[in-house]
C-alpha cells in the first residue's frame, strides 16, 4: 500500500490487485514523486532473504495498523472493482501470466476451490486472492474502477491544490502484460456464468455490502 506526498501531507493508497493499482502507482510517482512502502521487486527475491509474506504495496489492513497508526495519514484512498470481474482477472493473470494454473482448468472449477485457498494461505499470489475488505481500511475514499479513474484524478487535484494535465494510462492489464511479454493467451477469457455470480456473492457478500456492488455484472 504505497505512501505518497502530497502537498506536503502524506497520503495512502490501498492497492487492491487486479484494480489498476500499478497504473495508479506510476500515475502517482510521475506526478508527485517516489512512493515510499513500494517494491515490485518482491516477486523476485529469494524466499529466504523477504521481510515480509507479501510485497509492501500488498499488505492487508490489520498488518498495516500494526506499523502505522491511521492518523499518520492526511488522507487514504484505493480502488476497487466488481468482485467478480476481479477474481475473473485473477484467474487470468495465474493462467496466462504466472501459468500457475493448467490450461485445462476452467474458471468455474477454479472458482469453487477459492475458499479452500484462503484458507490455507491467506497470503496466496501475493495477496492476490484476499477479498477487498482485507485491504482496505475503514475510512478509505473508494473509487470503482468500473466508473473511470476521472474522479479519482479531480480527487487528486483536490489535494494537490492545482489540475494536472497528466493522463492516467493503464499499464497492467491483462493483454497489456502479455503483448510485454510476447505470450498469448492459454485459453478464452471465461464468461461468468450466473451460478459463478451467486457462489461469489455467497463467497464474497461483504466485498458487495461494503462498497456497493450489485449482485449483477456491469454494462460492458
Amino acid at each position: 500500500m504505497p505512501i505518497v506526498q502530497i502537498n506536503h501531507k502524506l497520503v495512502y493508497f490501498a492497492h487492491v490487485p487486479r484494480c489498476a493499482g500499478s497504473s495508479v502507482e506510476n500515475y502517482l510517482h510521475g506526478r508527485f514523486g517516489a512512493l515510499g512502502f513500494l517494491d515490485r521487486s518482491h516477486l523476485q527475491t529469494p524466499s529466504d532473504q523477504l521481510w515480509t509474506k507479501t510485497s509492501p504495496q500488498h499488505v492487508h489492513t490489520e498488518a498495516l495498523e500494526l506499523l502505522m497508526p491511521p492518523a499518520f495519514f492526511a488522507a487514504r484512498f484505493t480502488v476497487v472493482r466488481h468482485p467478480a470481474l476481479r477474481l475473473r482477472s485473477v484467474f487470468l493473470y495465474q493462467r496466462d501470466i504466472e501459468e500457475t494454473l493448467p490450461v485445462e482448468v476452467s474458471f468455474s472449477a477454479w472458482l469453487r476451490t477459492v475458499p479452500g485457498q484462503r484458507q490455507g494461505d491467506a497470503f496466496l499470489f501475493d495477496n492476490h486472492l484476499r477479498p477487498m475488505r482485507d485491504l482496505v481500511p475503514q475510512d478509505t475514499r473508494v473509487f470503482r474502477l468500473e466508473q473511470g479513474l476521472d474522479p479519482l484524478l479531480r480527487w487528486l487535484d483536490s489535494l494537490a491544490g492545482d489540475n494536472s494535465p497528466t493522463q492516467l494510462e493503464h499499464i497492467n492489464s491483462h493483454t497489456n502484460r502479455l503483448q510485454a511479454l510476447d505470450k498469448t493467451p492459454r485459453g478464452p477469457i471465461p464468461q461468468i456464468s450466473p451460478r459463478d455470480l451467486a457462489f461469489i456473492r455467497g463467497m464474497d457478500a461483504a466485498d458487495f455490502d461494503r462498497f456497493g456492488y450489485d449482485t449483477d455484472l456491469p454494462p460492458s
